[in-house]
């Protein structure tokens, strides 16, 4: 391990899950942009009246099990998760993504 010259060893930076998995990123950060852009221009983002207040990213460290995107409104939040492939098909959603298994609000 590499010391500094009081002797003392230094820190390793700490590596976020964003700066290690690239591509995926971009579309999330498009996604991210538009409802921004909805909240900018005053419009609903998710059904009538639903007016966005925030926007988080990466919320899983919040207990959210959909935690790519979670749109803050005045009523219920709205989670989302960005993928790059086809997740629901006419077979219905992937396991982890059934609301029985999500809890109440897709926390854990």
């Amino acid at each position: 391990m590499a010391t500094k010259k009081d002797g003392q060893p230094r820190k390793k930076p700490v590596t976020t899950t964003r700066s290690t998995s690239g591509e995926a990123y971009d579309f999330e950060d498009e996604v991210g942009a538009w409802f921004l852009v909805k909240m900018l221009a005053g419009q609903p983002v998710s059904g009538p009246g639903a007016f966005g207040i925030g926007l988080k990213n990466q919320t899983g460290a919040l207990g959210w099990k959909i935690d790519d995107l979670l749109v803050e409104t005045e009523g219920q939040p709205l989670a989302i998760s960005c993928k790059g492939n086809v997740q629901v098909t006419a077979n219905g959603l992937p396991k982890e993504l059934c609301p029985a298994r999500l809890g109440a609000n897709g926390t854990r």
